[in-house]
């Protein structure tokens, strides 16, 4: 099995250290060897060109001098070539490991762009096995799968091979490291017999003498030490740096360890997920065309395909099970007017007071103003009361779709995931809110025998059709205008004007397992692309073609070609006849209400 690439922890984008700077220092090294070499041959001429009674003891105590100057001349050296070779070794791992890291660099684009086509292919490989028009692409799809999954294999294992290459480059050169160290400690252990007694015995024979040879032995004696110093110094650097390139190979060692623990058990849920939804989507897809071959559909269908599903996939059932019983338990929710100051978007909330209906597309537009005005917090119902200049009353009814997914926590607004699953599998479980919704119309005073014209998207236009459907509340529904919203298996009424606007790239409004029904005069369809004849461009953005906004552009385009839809609801649209002197009147009202 193989897994994503990790990224190593800070690795720089230029490997470390400074070949050349160790090399400058390494040559000023070298020279102080050679001072000593020198320093040692003058000692000497200045000894034997000397006269006087003390001469024969001086040239045995200068040539005892002359040993031990030999013998820190041998440390320098030593050292020096221990260094040198390093510096070899140090600029072979900055040209073998800059060249490994671009090529891993280049190998994870690979594999990014492996994987991304990997993930489109197998988005493809579910629409095949989710949509029965298209079975016939599946072979297709499923071959498009394995070739990308090869590649984004092929690809990752040059990732790891670039990895591991890396790090043989880091084993080797700190080998080169312990190595430099070993060489430089054998060359201070091999000549560390009592350089600094004889030259203690050098200083305390010659005495005066070596004061009246010259000033220089004194300067020359101090860079010695100095000398001496600095190699110590060098030494110890290097174990230093000896012990950090262990450490550092310890915590990268243990943080990879810890990554790929982390990775395999987010891997073997995500996988386990995957297989499980696959076989729901599978024993669902399944169900469908049986109860097809048996010609049951509606509610039944809807249900039987659903407990399918379940019934391959635990969590989808214990999920499902839940979330229904939340909503069931809960009690009707407290409805009253919306204050201002609770508008989410007061914007939106100032827009939807001021709106006058004038058309289909215009009505729809308010089912995106009443979610911008609620939110997640709270669901709103706006109530416009359409006064005509005839004196006669109609109301326009809309209903927010859903806000709340509950994937994280269950947020305030009952227009949730919860409503959705109940209002479309077991609407004889009346919902939080529908009891909202119908408990706002009566606060608004809307009389059973006006008229009445229900107005929603995606949930909306669930809620509303279930409203007409069971006619609740005893109000004399008389339209419904909804979007995106899976309403074709409801038993609405024939003589109520619907009208559905629909998405071909759109699941939504095919959850009840409906793709779309045969017109009629009172129920239309309008679409997009193909089926649209011309009328509206295709909506191929697989998010953004489920959105109130999109559904009104294409409601619009069709009402251009052929108003025959939007003319269904004429009796509720507010458009002054100049030749009366009375003007239509619109009033606006939103009730709010959480769980």
């Amino acid at each position: 099995m193989m897994y994503p690439p990790i990224p190593w922890p800070d690795v720089p984008a230029v490997p470390p250290g400074n070949p050349v700077a160790l090399a400058a220092s390494v040559d000023r090294y070298a020279q102080t060897q050679a001072l000593i070499e020198r320093a040692a041959q003058d000692l000497l001429d200045a000894v034997f060109d000397g006269q006087g009674l003390a001469m024969a003891e001086l040239v045995q105590t200068a040539g005892e001098a002359e040993s031990g100057l030999i013998a820190a001349q041998v440390r320098y050296q030593g050292t020096t070539s221990a260094l040198r070779e390093y510096v070899v070794d140090l600029e072979h791992f900055h040209r073998t490991a800059s060249a490994v890291i671009d090529r891993e660099r280049e190998a994870v684009r690979h594999y990014e762009w492996a994987e991304s086509e990997a993930d489109d292919a197998a988005a493809g490989l579910e629409r095949a096995l989710l949509d029965s028009e298209h079975r016939a692409d599946f072979d297709i799809a499923q071959t498009g799968y394995r070739v990308a999954s090869s590649r984004r294999d092929a690809a990752l294992e040059a990732v790891q091979s670039a990895r591991a290459d890396y790090r043989r480059v880091e084993e080797d050169l700190d080998a080169a490291a312990q190595h430099a160290i070993a060489r430089i400690v054998d060359s201070f252990d091999g000549t560390n017999d009592g350089f600094m007694d004889h030259l203690g015995r050098v200083i305390s024979a010659a005495g005066q003498l070596l004061i009246d040879i010259d000033m220089w032995a004194r300067d020359f004696l101090v860079a010695v030490l100095d000398a001496v110093v600095a190699a110590v110094e060098l030494f110890l650097t290097a174990v230093v740096l000896a012990i950090a390139l262990v450490a550092l190979v310890v915590l990268l060692v243990a943080a990879l360890a810890l990554a790929l623990v982390v990775l395999v058990a987010a891997l073997a849920i995500i996988v386990g997920a995957v297989l499980w939804l696959l076989a729901a989507a599978r024993a669902g897809t399944v169900m469908y065309n049986l109860t097809e071959a048996l010609g049951i559909d509606g509610m039944a269908q809807i249900r039987l395909v659903l407990g399918a599903a379940c019934a391959v996939c635990p969590p989808l059932a214990v999920a499902l099970v839940s979330r229904v019983a939340n909503e069931a338990s809960k009690p009707a929710p407290t409805v009253t007017p919306l204050r201002d100051k609770d508008a989410k978007d007061p914007a939106a909330h100032k827009q939807l007071d001021s709106a006058a209906p004038t058309n289909a597309a215009e009505v729809l537009s308010w089912a995106g103003l009443v979610d911008q005005v609620g939110g997640d917090q709270r669901a709103v119902v706006d109530i416009a009361k359409v006064t005509q200049e005839d004196g006669s009353v109609a109301w326009i009814v809309t209903v927010p779709s859903t806000q709340d997914w509950v994937l994280m926590e269950d947020k305030p607004a009952p227009n949730d995931l919860d409503a959705d699953l109940v209002l479309l599998a077991f609407p004889e479980l009346q919902t939080q809110y529908e009891r909202a919704v119908l408990d706002a119309m009566a606060q608004a005073g809307i009389p059973q025998d006006d008229p009445v014209l229900l107005s929603g998207w995606s949930l909306g236009g669930i809620g509303g059709g279930r409203l007409i459907e069971a006619n609740a509340g005893g109000y004399d529904y008389e339209g419904l205008i909804c979007a995106g919203s899976p309403i074709d298996h409801m038993a609405i009424p024939q003589d109520v004007n619907v009208l559905q606007v629909k998405h071909m790239s759109d699941v939504v409004h095919r959850t009840d397992l409906i793709d779309s029904v045969p017109d009629t005069e009172r129920h239309l369809s309008v679409w997009d692309g193909s089926r649209s004849d011309g009328a509206a461009p295709l909506l191929a953005n697989p998010i953004g073609v489920h959105a109130n906004a999109a559904y009104v552009e294409t409601l619009k385009a069709n009402v251009v070609a052929d108003d025959t839809a939007s003319q269904l609801f004429a009796d509720f649209y507010a458009i002054d006849d100049p030749a009366t002197a009375a003007v239509p009147h619109v009033e606006h009202t939103q009730y709010a209400f959480a769980e």
